[in-house]
């Protein structure tokens, strides 16, 4: 089975810093605006995309967020773009 990479982004914005959370299991980076606040999670190296097992890795909590219209997009079928 291939491992997988995904990035979850919280809100458009620029980082000012990337955090890397400890994790046996995979590679988690979470990256932060000036204001500390999370504009997104990269994971590397799950073998299924789950976002509550992404956010428990990242040590994020996201309680006001609606994840209902989350969808996995692999990287090879991301549309370019003109």
């Amino acid at each position: 089975m291939q491992s997988l990479a995904a990035y979850i982004r919280f809100r458009k914005g620029k980082v000012a810093k990337t955090v890397r959370q400890p994790c046996e299991e995979c590679f988690v980076a979470v990256d932060l605006d000036g204001d500390g606040r999370v504009v997104g999670i990269e994971v590397v190296g799950e073998r299924t995309i789950e976002i509550g097992k992404i956010l428990t890795h990242a040590a994020v909590s996201a309680p006001n967020v609606d994840f209902s219209r989350v969808r996995y997009i692999p990287t090879g079928s991301v549309p370019e773009v003109a």
